[in-house]
């Protein structure tokens, strides 16, 4: 009984000396793994940059930098496709700028076993980034060649404007998009509508849509057609002497049918014709079958009917104007008696 008790307290004070001499040689081991390790430099390890692509522009993402690695004696080389370096850019810049870091070892996502990294160079990291930002911008058409003789063209596109998403630096600069080149040639004599892509002003721009339709309208210039305006008001060209005036303004309105290419005419705005009465001869008061004119015609543009074709007028000298209509009900009343 005694020796069993023995045999209990030996094993149990000889546990603690096993555990010490265990410290002990873990500690003289890693002394000496310490004097054996070497100092080995890893060059052009790749350090990535993770970012929110939807946010940000980055126009470089990769970095290389050197390393001072701490190896066991036997490695005397690193391959730097061993390393992993992966740093990430904050989503709370609202600006373009350059984001500062300090290199540390919680960057290094991965690395060869019993190895560490004892210093990065360079130690700091300069990473420009910028802003991504919308813009609505006009659609250029870019054609080239010509359509067949005798006839002339006119190229409008669908939707007009393109939306664009790219780095605000960038988008400063692009006053607007253009469409791949839509190539004409002398046999094409109709009109025709066909898609075009867009293309895109720099590599970090996204445009939408991609692409648009483009109408090209294709006209004879010999065709030509005729276009009426109405409710037109005229106006008056008096002489310059002799003190004649109207005796009322002209009350009927004139309507006028123009000649000319279809395009021609279809750019016409009837506020901007301006039909008048020549009474620049006049010398003498009195009435006037006046002829009704038309001036600022575009080019090409000629009028094929006015109607009336004239107007009487009345011309009276200054001194014969009649008074305003309230002018005789101003005569004053004797008071009742």
């Amino acid at each position: 009984m005694a020796n069993r008790f023995r045999h209990h307290r030996f094993f149990f004070y000889d546990f603690w000396r096993k555990l010490i001499a265990l410290c002990l040689a873990l500690l003289v081991w890693k002394l000496v793994d310490m004097q054996l390790r070497s100092v080995v430099p890893v060059q052009q390890v790749r350090v990535k940059v993770k970012y929110d692509t939807r946010k940000y522009y980055l126009k470089e993402d990769n970095f290389l930098v050197d390393l001072q690695a701490s190896t066991p004696s036997r490695m005397t080389q690193l391959d730097p496709e061993l390393f992993q370096i992966e740093v990430t850019l904050p989503t709370t810049y609202e600006h373009s700028g350059i984001y500062y870091l300090k290199l540390r070892n919680r960057h290094v996502v991965k690395k060869p076993l019993r190895v560490n990294i004892k210093t990065f160079q360079p130690n700091n990291l300069a990473i420009p980034f910028d802003v991504l930002v919308p813009e609505e911008l006009k659609v250029h058409i870019n054609t080239q060649g010509k359509v067949k003789s005798g006839f002339e063209y006119s190229a409008t596109c669908r939707p007009k404007t393109v939306r664009i998403i790219g780095p605000s630096q960038v988008i400063r600069n692009i006053p607007e998009v253009s469409t791949e080149p839509l190539q004409l040639s002398p046999d094409i004599a109709k009109s025709f509508s066909v898609p075009c892509a867009i293309i895109k002003p720099h590599i970090a721009v996204r445009v939408f849509p991609s692409q648009v339709t483009v109408d090209v309208l294709v006209e004879n210039t010999l065709n030509t057609a005729s276009q009426s305006f109405s409710s037109l008001s005229p106006a008056v060209m008096l002489p310059l002497k002799n003190n004649l005036r109207l005796a009322a303004p002209p009350e009927q309105l004139i309507t006028i049918r123009l000649r000319g290419l279809s395009r021609s005419l279809g750019g016409i705005d009837g506020n901007q014709l301006r039909p008048f009465l020549d009474l620049s001869n006049a010398t003498t008061p009195g009435k006037y079958q006046a002829e009704v004119r038309i001036s600022n015609l575009p080019l090409g543009i000629e009028v094929e009917e006015i109607s009336p074709a004239g107007i009487e007028v009345e011309l009276i000298a200054m001194l014969d104007i009649p008074p305003p209509p309230d002018a005789g009900n101003k005569t004053e009343t004797a008071p009742a008696q």
